[in-house]
């Protein structure tokens, strides 16, 4: 006889988007994913790897099942309550098939067959709260397919571009980008260990020639070696491509060159035989574990997708953390786009919160600790500002705070001292969680193929493979010096603007209180201002001041 512990869930979403139908049949199958916690505590082994004042300072992890194992307790637990049901066991992951009978006894709940207004797809979920067994309820980061109902998601293209702009005239080129940030001369950041890995999702794909064409736009040598590609839809052929698969592939392949590079795609509906669920739409977490998985461990990873934080379930995104310290721990660092509507949230916004502005909204994953959140900016007059609507962007740069992530102790200076100085509508907000973005990178009107069409886009989904590719320098050039690259950054980041300010572009000017085009503006957002602020973090980057002064900033760091 098992006792429970009873955890109380919401369908998030469920009165706009789902309609609950009939009571499941008993024998009907149910698929779920059961995510037990590692016996290490890992967020400590991470602090220690990124503090660069640390004797475990980059000492990466090589073989993560050592340090992510459950406890045998854990596993013992496990195996008493789902071997009936032969499950399939990957690291951390049980895999598990069971008959609705079985799950609704297992986790006292009701499920229902739920179907989606638009699409009318249907899934299987429990129509109240679940409980978990009390053996096993410690042992718990997430259930994955039990109570979750994934957000909508259009299926037109991301790309976001004004009328009347002329990519020729008007475009942020390659050739702008290397000076703007000073990336060296020769943009090949090829080296052994420093590998890069791009995530595409939802049905998005590049073609090969349009890297050729974007780089023959820019008086470049074609690529001796180009990205490879796992899962995307022609795989690189010319018949079939997107906006931003296309823009993060043509960035990162221009700002490195030949640099050993992966697209790893998730298509809403790669699976064929199965309804859409949160695994087959942006799967940031099974993408993760694909990452982690990876031998050896890419040293960047982009990302220039995002969620509002209140529509992704906090369990969900807590497995998608863990993922994220995991890839910190080997040495990894995760480049992710701040968001493209402001305060104000997506335009599915009604469907998981309250009105527009009524509270800002954060993005996931860019609120989540273990990541570098990166915001756009607006070049105007050779000057980097806040990208807006208000000041011809067709996006606002997103940055704000976490409403549920407490703030990491690397930013708290910093974020305190913005609070301090800036008169905000802290009703609006969470004061106390953790801030975005923590860098800054060009955003507006970047230059692109698609289909063998030259056009110009907006949005921080630029701004963080540029980001990630300057990065790629940095670590080619510590590599090359003997030293290991960066990892999880962010502590390294936050101490570096206080004993070296002269490395980073400050970016005063902006505001994020607009959403993206035809969205409403809130009365009041965020503005940039001297230091961090939540508009460009800490601002952008020069790559040669960097690497000129890094030996001295890193003693003053370790001081």
């Amino acid at each position: 006889m098992f006792s429970w512990i009873i955890r109380l869930t919401l369908l998030t979403g469920v009165a706009a988007s789902w309609r609950r139908l009939e009571r499941a049949h008993e024998q009907e199958l149910m698929s779920i994913r059961v995510h037990l916690r590692p016996e290490i505590d890992l967020l400590e082994q991470l602090n220690q790897v990124a503090d660069i004042a640390s004797p475990e300072y980059a000492k990466y992890v090589e073989d993560l099942d050592q340090v992510t194992r459950p406890s045998s307790k854990a596993l013992d637990a496990a195996r008493l309550l789902f071997s009936e049901f032969h499950p399939i066991v990957s690291r951390n992951v049980w895999h598990i098939e069971l008959p609705v009978a079985s799950a609704e006894t297992l986790f006292q709940t009701k499920i229902h067959k739920f179907q989606h207004d638009a699409t009318k797809q249907w899934l299987l979920r429990a129509a109240n709260s679940i409980t978990i067994p009390q053996s096993i309820a410690s042992h718990v980061l997430l259930i994955d397919g039990l109570d979750y109902l994934p957000p909508s998601r259009s299926k037109s293209p991301f790309k976001r571009r004004l009328q009347g702009v002329n990519p020729i005239t008007d475009g942020i080129t390659l050739e702008i980008i290397q000076k703007l940030y000073n990336f060296p001369d020769s943009l090949d950041s090829s080296y052994a260990g420093n590998s890069i890995v791009i995530g595409a999702f939802l049905n998005e794909t590049y073609m090969e020639s349009d890297i050729d064409n974007y780089l023959g736009f820019s008086n470049m040598r074609p690529l001796s070696v180009k990205p490879s590609h796992k899962n995307c839809i022609g795989n690189g052929k010319p018949n079939y491509a997107t906006s931003e698969a296309s823009l993060d592939v043509q960035l990162l392949a221009g700002l490195t060159r030949n640099n050993d590079t992966t697209v790893l795609c998730y298509n809403e509906y790669r699976i064929p035989d199965k309804p859409l669920s949160d695994d087959n739409q942006e799967p940031f977490l099974k993408f993760m574990i694909d990452v982690n998985t990876m031998k050896p461990a890419p040293a960047v990873v982009s990302i220039s997708y995002a969620d509002d934080e209140c529509s992704i379930p906090l369990s969900y995104r807590q497995a998608i953390d863990s993922e994220f310290i995991k890839a910190g721990l080997r040495g990894t660092t995760i480049f992710v786009s701040s968001g493209d509507n402001g305060v104000v949230g997506s335009s599915s916004l009604e469907d998981f919160g309250p009105k527009y502005c009524d509270r800002y909204q954060p993005g996931y994953p860019s609120s989540s600790p273990y990541i570098v959140s990166v915001g756009a900016t607006n070049l105007v007059a050779s000057k980097e500002i806040g990208l807006s609507t208000r000041n011809g962007g067709a996006i606002t740069t997103g940055g704000g705070f976490s409403q549920d992530e407490p703030r990491p102790v690397y930013q708290v200076q910093v974020v305190d001292e913005y609070l301090g100085k800036h008169n905000l509508n802290i009703s609006a907000f969470n004061s106390s969680g953790r801030a975005f973005p923590d860098l800054a990178g060009v955003g507006h009107n970047i230059v692109l193929f698609i289909g063998g069409f030259m056009t110009v886009c907006d949005g921080t989904s630029a701004s963080a493979p540029i980001l990630a590719a300057l990065f790629s320098h940095i670590n080619r050039y510590r590599l090359s010096r003997g030293k290991p690259v960066l990892g999880f950054v962010n502590p390294y980041l936050y101490k570096l603007s206080s004993v070296c300010p002269f490395i980073f572009n400050d970016i005063a000017s902006g505001e994020n209180g607009c959403g993206s085009l035809n969205q409403p503006c809130c009365l009041n957002g965020f503005a940039a201002g001297l230091g961090w602020d939540p508009i460009s973090g800490l601002g952008s980057l020069n790559y040669q001041a960097f690497i000129d002064n890094m030996d001295k900033c890193e003693e003053l760091m370790k001081a």
